[in-house]
């Protein structure tokens, strides 16, 4: 075999490699390029905003959404941006009749948002 067939026999199967590397389908999960933590940044939000008496405020597993367990707040995630962002008094969270805080921070909305996009994540 000459070299020029095996440079690109070479080739060939290096590149044979590589794409299938790119295309493999593994279901696990790489939680290094996230940048929001579950425990470390949402819980401490979520507790001073949606359940931070524990017994009286909504989202303390009286209401829909049951913000003190993971499950719970995963359950709701597709809908947490809604209401977060909204301006409607009817459907935005905290709500204004809250007996906690009723707004939240540029920070605290820019760290749940960004939560959601990077796939909700209990990491």
């Amino acid at each position: 075999m000459t070299t020029m067939k095996k440079m690109l026999v070479l080739v060939f199967v290096l590149g044979f490699i590589v794409l299938n590397n790119a295309c493999d389908d593994d279901d696990t999960t790489d939680n290094t390029n996230l940048t929001v933590s579950f425990a470390n940044d949402v819980v401490p939000i979520l507790s001073t905003h949606c359940y931070f008496d524990g017994s009286t405020a909504c989202h303390a597993g009286t209401a829909p959404g049951n913000f003190t367990t993971y499950s719970g707040v995963f359950a709701e995630s597709e809908h947490i941006e809604e209401h977060i962002t909204s301006t409607d008094d009817a459907t935005r969270m905290p709500p204004p009749y809250s007996t906690g805080p009723t707004e939240l921070s540029t920070d605290d909305l820019n760290t749940l948002v960004t939560w959601i996009s990077e796939g909700a994540n209990d990491k």
